[in-house]
């Protein structure tokens, strides 16, 4: 009843807004990369602008995942941030001036006065940054505290501050992300092609352990093979070709290229060549047993 609640509010926020984002959290698992990517890759699908941001970029063990040089460290903002190294007695006042009469025309002027006495602020550690992004919807994924998710999180505030905005999504033990997130784009009614039934189908095989069954349910399998029905495909990897496969050579099996093979008649006529017999073949034999009675 609460997996429905869920899947039922979430498909009424979808439906009104255009922008979501999801979260994935810090030092995210295959699984949680997996499921985070086929949802991603279903909302672009389905017309909605998504992103997909993670604390870190992610590493080799996940490049046979559909879509993953789109996960991003950093949203783009509208508020530009500067950054100080911060003293309390260097800060004392913060204020603005316009000047209209500058030479390169005019400008924006932020004047950081500090106490009397200390010394001032030093240009080299000022720095400039972007944030203040904004999103209908903000989806997270296993993440427990939104401060883990560091500059993700700092640098947006205001937009993970509105929880009505924020639905986070968590794992069970015998459903895994990407298992739930296959009911979960079955609920909402959203594409599902073979790139996202490849990541969930590779989520479910790493999550459950090659379906251990302490990691797994009839649901498991029957996600699983909904993502085979979708064109789920199984033997992804990073350094796969389509250059066919040469044999290996060693010495003990010299490549059959370099040797003479003899002609068919050749051969025939060995085969074919009369037999030779010993010439007491037809004499009499005699036997002796050492054998005593």
């Amino acid at each position: 009843m609460a997996e429905n609640t869920f899947f039922t509010k979430l498909n009424e926020k979808l439906a009104s807004v255009n922008s979501v984002l999801l979260v994935l959290p810090p030092n995210a698992d295959f699984d949680a990369v997996a499921a985070g990517l086929a949802l991603f890759l279903s909302l672009k699908a389905a017309g909605k602008q998504a992103e997909i941001a993670s604390p870190q970029g992610p590493t080799v063990n996940f490049s046979r995942l559909v879509g993953v040089d789109q996960i991003k460290t950093e949203l783009e903002g509208k508020n530009l941030i500067v950054s100080l190294d911060y003293q309390k007695e260097a800060i004392a006042k913060v204020s603005y001036q316009i000047d209209e009469n500058h030479p390169q025309g005019k400008k924006f002027n932020l004047i950081i006065q500090p106490e009397e006495g200390s010394r001032p602020l030093s240009s080299k550690n000022v720095h400039f940054d972007f944030g203040g992004a904004q999103f209908d919807l903000v989806l997270t994924f296993g993440v427990e505290d939104l401060a883990a998710l560091g500059d993700l999180h700092s640098k947006n505030q205001a937009l993970f501050n509105q929880k009505d905005k924020i639905f986070h999504f968590y794992r069970e033990k015998q459903a895994n992300f990407s298992q739930r997130t296959v009911e979960l784009i079955g609920q909402l009614k959203l594409p599902f092609d073979s790139d996202m039934a490849t990541n969930l189908a590779l989520g479910i095989e790493k999550a459950s352990q090659n379906f251990n069954p302490d990691f797994s349910s009839v649901l498991t399998f029957e996600a699983f093979a909904h993502c085979l029905r979708a064109g789920a495909r199984r033997d992804v990897s990073p350094t796969a070709t389509s250059q066919p496969a040469v044999p290996v050579q060693t010495q003990d099996q010299p490549s059959p290229v370099n040797q003479e093979t003899p002609p068919i008649e050749q051969v025939e006529s060995k085969e074919a060549g009369p037999v030779q017999t010993p010439p007491d073949w037809l004499g009499p034999k005699i036997y002796k047993s050492n054998t005593r009675l």
